[in-house]
């Protein structure tokens, strides 16, 4: 803003929205007072009045800054814009594209700017350009696509332990040893750390033979704590 590259900060939530735009306040408050009045932010909540006449002021160039959620992202003409900035790793992925387009209309040299949170994913984005860029003769949308399919490993013990859990608490857990082998209820010995004791750590099983067994309480052990997740009938403890 400083230097007069007009710009839209782009963040995934209302209140991150905000907080740009309270520190870009109080930063130009203490150093460029003259150029508070350029700088506004865009989001859900506003008026109707409210957003066009923001949209008016961006239209004709009269904002040197903007903070906005996806609301700017499609369906606003916003003129020619200098440079976007995303606060973290939009989701879909494809949104970044989108968000950048927003500046460098009409053959116009851009700049986009990411500052990556530190979740995993965000992270795991950052490391893997082809993702956003492609990998050699691979079409964007093809790349876009693979990173839009970034999941944690079932089989990661660390998830595998708190989604185990969840599960339980719906219904009863019960064992897949084999595809030629009925599924039997837990024994009360059951080790989950053993991948090849659980139906949905096969590829096959995953989303399809998940099994649900009946008449069971179940009781987990979480880092020496007993869970009890309700049921109908005899106790059941899980080894997690």
């Amino acid at each position: 803003v400083k230097r007069r590259v007009r710009t839209i900060a782009f963040s995934r939530t209302r209140k991150l929205t905000e907080l740009v735009l309270r520190y870009t306040l109080q930063d130009l408050t203490a150093t460029a007072p003259g150029l508070v009045k350029f700088v506004k932010s865009y989001r859900g909540g506003y008026t109707k009045e409210d957003r066009r006449a923001i949209e008016a002021q961006l239209f004709q160039g009269q904002l040197l800054g903007v903070a906005a959620t996806c609301a700017l992202e499609l369906g606003v003409d916003i003129g020619g814009l200098d440079a976007t900035l995303h606060v973290g790793f939009p989701s879909p992925l494809s949104s970044l594209w989108q968000q950048a387009g927003r500046a460098g209309r009409s053959g116009r040299r851009s700049l986009a700017v990411v500052v990556a949170f530190d979740s995993p994913l965000d992270q795991y984005l950052l490391r893997s350009h082809s993702l956003l860029f492609g990998k050699d003769g691979e079409d964007k949308s093809t790349s876009l696509l693979r990173g839009e399919r970034a999941v944690v490993p079932y089989d990661n013990p660390y998830v595998l332990r708190q989604q185990l859990l969840c599960a339980a608490k719906e219904a009863p857990l019960i064992l897949i040893n084999g595809e030629n082998e009925a599924p039997h209820p837990l024994n009360g010995q059951e080790d989950v750390g053993q991948d090849h004791e659980w139906g949905f750590i096969d590829d096959s099983l995953l989303f399809g033979d998940v099994k649900k067994g009946w008449g069971t309480d179940i009781v987990m052990k979480v880092r020496g704590t007993d869970i009890v997740m309700k049921g109908w009938g005899s106790d059941i403890v899980m080894k997690v």
